[in-house]
């Protein structure tokens, strides 16, 4: 098990990160303390592994986007009356 700073270390992210994972529930994690109070917050590095797998990109590249139409001058819209 580690600590939210130990798990910053292990995925080389900061300790922000894991605990906003933690806050939105994006990371498993136990809340480890007395009753009432919100606990330390360990996490399995089994479960750290497997979301930082979640992330690997694969494949090939996407194809650039084609390119855009051009729009009309503005001297072929005769029905709009420009003052």
């Amino acid at each position: 098990m580690l600590s939210v700073s130990e798990a910053a270390l292990h995925a080389t992210v900061c300790e922000t990160m894991i605990r906003n994972w933690v806050a939105d529930r994006t990371l498993p994690h136990f809340r480890v303390g007395s009753q009432g109070r919100r606990g330390k917050i360990l996490i399995s590095v089994e479960d750290l592994d497997q979301l930082l797998a979640n992330f690997k990109v694969t494949g090939q590249a996407s194809k650039p986007a084609p390119p855009s139409q051009k729009v009309p001058p503005v001297d072929s819209f005769h029905h709009i009356r420009l003052t």
